[in-house]
């Protein structure tokens, strides 16, 4: 979301001013060539993991011959300990790639006079990471590593083969549920955008990320957003899956980064085809445009669906299909700034108090 945001900020800068349009213009398509470079190491590093927990481990085979006497307790230990030990190592070398490629982004921006820097360590601690993949990979059996590798990369291989191709999304108002409890949903948590949420916020949850291994509170630190709970939840028959939904509010100081108020549901999937997956993402969101009287679609189409609600809104989501693993279609509503989108855009030059007055009307006072 935050590369979105910061896209979309550029592109206001671009149309609404002619003395910076130069210079944002080459720095939004720089960025546009950065989060397409990201987004596929981040993409490779998905596959990486999911072929990781595909890996066939061999803990039943070993525990046959323990019990049928082919090996010792201590040979069981010893050879379960080496799979363990390299398995870790080839997380760690993932979650160190994953820092990097953020680093790598960010660092790139800045040669490219695009930011002043200093590079943030709010996002992933590069350092940290390293360090994390030096002290797991030290004590990995080398030949146990070199065989889990070759075997993800055959796994990884073999999925790439199969992949199910991505399906053109489909856009139109379904206005069949527009008076249902459902839409009524929808409209009350985008009617509350424009207070940034406030009387639909509930407790705040604690932040984790599956793969990263950091407890709660470092994560709130690494993502700098609070996520709190919502008693709107609203749902549909033939998504057949209850959602999580929630509100998440940015702390970044770093204003172009940080994320606005947004309320957001997610329904997640064990075993989904990516068709079926995109189907019912579609239709979600058709439903959704028939939720209200007027939708316009977004100028910049980042997400599977973009569209702005009643000129007060901003909705956008799509769906995420993992190949084999867990797959989700998220919302996400907020506030529709352009206004505020192009202070932030322009702040990032001027360093006016003005502006920055403005590009804060999209967050929360403090």
């Amino acid at each position: 979301m935050q590369n979105a945001s910061f896209r979309l900020l550029l592109l206001a800068a671009v149309i609404f001013n002619p003395v910076a349009s130069n210079a944002a213009d080459r720095c939004r398509q720089i960025a546009d060539q950065l989060d397409a470079e990201l987004e596929a190491t981040l993409n490779r590093n998905a596959r990486e993991r999911a072929a990781i927990a595909d890996l066939k481990r061999p803990y039943d085979g070993l525990a046959k011959k323990l019990k049928d006497k082919e090996i010792t307790g201590a040979e069981y230990s010893a050879e379960s300990e080496k799979w363990s030990k390299a398995e870790t190592c080839m997380n760690a070398e993932n979650g160190m790639k994953e820092a990097q490629a953020h680093y790598i982004r960010q660092l790139k921006y800045i040669e490219a006079k695009c930011d002043k820097g200093p590079i943030s360590d709010n996002a992933y601690d590069l350092r940290s990471e390293i360090k994390r993949r030096d002290n797991k990979c030290s004590v990995a059996d080398i030949q146990t590593l070199a065989s889990m590798k070759t075997q993800v990369n055959e796994i990884m291989a073999d999925k790439a083969a199969k992949e199910e191709p991505e399906t053109p999304a489909v856009k139109q108002v379904d206005a069949s549920l527009k008076q249902s409890e459902f839409c009524n949903g929808i409209r009350a948590a985008s009617t509350q955008a424009s207070t940034f949420f406030k009387s639909i916020i509930g407790e705040k949850k604690s932040i984790t990320e599956e793969g990263f291994g950091f407890p709660g509170t470092k994560m709130r630190e690494l993502l700098q957003r609070d996520v709190y709970t919502t008693p709107i939840v609203p749902d549909l028959d033939f998504l057949s899956s209850k959602p999580s939904c929630d509100v998440t509010i940015g702390f970044n100081p770093v204003l172009v980064q940080r994320v606005p108020p947004t309320y957001g549901c997610t329904w997640s999937y064990e075993k989904i085809s990516r068709r079926d997956l995109e189907q019912k993402a579609d239709r979600l969101f058709n439903v959704v445009r028939g939720c209200f009287a007027e939708v316009s679609e977004a100028p910049v189409q980042v997400y599977r669906h973009s569209f702005i609600a009643e000129k007060s809104a901003q909705v956008e989501g799509g769906a995420y299909f993992g190949e084999g693993k867990p797959s989700n279609i998220s919302i996400q509503i907020r506030k529709y700034t352009p206004a505020a989108d192009l202070a932030c855009a322009m702040y990032l030059s001027s360093k006016k108090e003005a502006d920055r007055e403005v590009c804060m009307e999209k967050h929360i006072r403090n």
